[in-house]
């Protein structure tokens, strides 16, 4: 699928993980990332977005605790494409170059959200 996500300006997610019931094998906030990739292919030309999860204890019925805050994600597409440039201007590059080396960025929109390119 060919298909240009900065057309529709911003991006919003919701990601939900639920705890175990089974003694033994429960997540703690920030065991599981929420990994979102972006770009033409996984080889080298895409944004990567991690953020750390909040889990929601089992059986929970709360609509407010099964979907926490901390767990959204929510960002103008365009802060990918200046965080680009920016790293262009930084290492000195042009927009057209190839890369091998990957360059991340921490709080750029949210005080725990990295961001990879």
């Amino acid at each position: 699928m060919n298909l240009d996500l900065r057309q529709f300006g911003s991006m919003s997610m919701f990601i939900h993980i639920e705890d175990s019931n089974i003694p033994g094998t429960n997540f703690k906030d920030g065991d599981v990332l929420g990994v979102v990739r972006i770009g033409n292919d996984f080889a080298g030309n895409y944004y990567e977005i991690k953020i750390p999860l909040k889990v929601t204890p089992w059986f929970t019925a709360d609509s407010l605790l099964i979907w926490p805050a901390e767990n959204n994600l929510d960002f103008d597409l365009q802060d990918l494409v200046n965080l680009k440039l920016e790293r262009n201007i930084d290492l000195g590059i042009q927009s057209s170059a190839i890369l091998s080396q990957r360059f991340f960025q921490m709080d750029v929109f949210m005080e725990y959200l990295e961001i990879l390119i």
